[in-house]
This record gives structure tokens, sequence and C-alpha cells, in this order.
């Protein structure tokens, strides 16, 4: 659960202030990911982030606080914390980040 100053942190922290961020702690936990700067061409709803380290997978779809998935996006959300090997699969708000939800994961 985030704090009260982290929840106003939250609020002013954009999705491109995320991206970085949850970008610089995979690779800094040794994960090779990626994220396409744009979604032409792609498959409607893909999760934001793909990490993988050691036979695992983490996908990791992006909002801004107060902003929720779509349907396509939470479609291929569920399809992928299925498979095997995904340790980590869903949305991330800044408050989840700052609170440390996803820390857990990145250390495996």
């Amino acid at each position: 659960m985030a704090t009260r100053t982290q929840m106003v942190m939250a609020s002013h922290m954009t999705e491109a202030m995320l991206l970085k961020a949850v970008m610089d702690a995979l690779r800094a936990y040794g994960w090779l990911s990626i994220h396409h700067w744009t979604s032409l061409h792609s498959a409607k709803g893909f999760p934001d982030v793909c990490a993988v380290k050691d036979g695992k997978l983490i996908f990791i779809e992006l909002k801004r606080e107060g902003k929720e998935a779509t349907a396509a996006q939470r479609e291929w959300l569920d399809a992928l914390a299925a498979v095997p090997g995904v340790i980590w699969c869903g949305v991330l708000h800044p408050s989840q980040w700052l609170s440390g939800e996803l820390d857990a994961a990145l250390s495996q």
C-alpha cells in the first residue's frame, strides 16, 4: 500500500516516467526487456513491457494513476498470466510501483 507521500508523487508521474523507472529497474536486476514505442501493426492490447530472465517472464501494462486497462489489454493479460513461467502479469500504476509491488518479482 502506498503512503500519502507516494500517492501525491504517483499523481504527478506520467506513463513515460513510469516506463523509464520500470525499464531502469529491469536492467538493474538483469532482466532482458522490451517496450515497443509504437503499437502500429501490432496486436491490439498487448502489454507495454515484456521481460525475461532465467526462464521467468513478466508482462506489464503501464497506466497513469486512475486509468484502467482496456478490454483488449485485459484479454491479453489474462491469457499471458496463465502461461507457465510468468511470475508477474498485470497493470502497474505509479502508486503500485512506488509502494514496491513489483520488487519481489524483479529480485527473483
